[in-house]
């Protein structure tokens, strides 16, 4: 069932993943930079991993149309304005936003081979620091859950750690901690 139209090709059916992306004290640690509305229901919201560093919130959100109407799409960026490789789309219902993951997960945007996900974030105030949640990179191939829930107890107590994988089982090289 693959498909080409522009810059992406239908790589691999849906991976269920149900991960969710970094949050501190209620808020992305990321600045958005993007375009087209926002701040709708988080079930409406899609996280979009891997993207090359020089994709264009336009491209993702051309990309990201066919499964829907986009209202919003971000590519996440650090202090110093630089993308951060993933980003967020808003869909008008949380009806596309499914569609989202279910067609365009592990397709290729840009030469990349994108992932998908619902965006867990709420996106409202402070919470005090409890039931943060936090995206982690970058990490070895091998490295295991037991390893990364060692390492990240030293920033507080660690209620859940996952290391994200591919529909083959092997690691993605990311992976989520969800502290207390």
């Amino acid at each position: 069932m693959g498909r080409t139209s522009g810059s992406y090709s239908k790589s691999r059916p849906h991976s269920a993943s149900s991960s969710r992306r970094a949050k501190f004290n209620g808020r992305s640690p990321a600045t958005p930079r993007g375009g087209g509305g926002g701040g709708g229901s988080a079930d409406c919201r899609v996280f979009v991993g891997n993207l090359r560093y020089e994709t264009s919130w336009q491209l993702l959100k051309d990309h990201m149309r066919s499964a829907g109407n986009v209202v919003h799409a971000d590519i996440l960026s650090g202090p110093d304005g630089r993308s951060k490789g993933c980003g967020i789309v808003e869909y008008a219902s949380s009806s596309d936003a499914q569609r989202a993951i279910r067609d365009l997960n592990e397709t290729t945007l840009d030469g990349r081979t994108i992932f998908l996900r619902e965006d867990r974030e709420s996106g409202g105030g402070d919470r005090g620091g409890s039931g943060c949640t936090v995206f982690v990179g970058n990490l070895s191939w091998d490295a295991k859950w037991q390893d990364l829930k060692d390492h990240m107890r030293e920033a507080g107590n660690v209620a859940h750690v996952e290391i994200l994988e591919n529909r083959d089982g092997r690691s993605k090289g990311c992976g989520i901690v969800e502290y207390e």
